[in-house]
């Protein structure tokens, strides 16, 4: 019975490791395609001021 509980207690442990990483990992991307985004508008207005002289 004891390494029954001592199995499901790693497994969940375990569990809520690979969720706060998936998590973590994703509010990087989520950082990062928002950098990427910020940089093409930057890119875009560049142009359109170059375009416009």
């Amino acid at each position: 019975m004891n390494s029954i509980t001592k199995k499901i207690g790693e497994t969940l442990v375990s569990g809520t490791i690979a969720i706060v990483l998936a998590l973590g990992i994703g509010k990087v991307k989520d950082k990062n395609r928002r950098k990427q985004d910020m940089d093409d508008t930057l890119k875009r207005a560049k142009t359109k001021v170059s375009k416009n002289d």
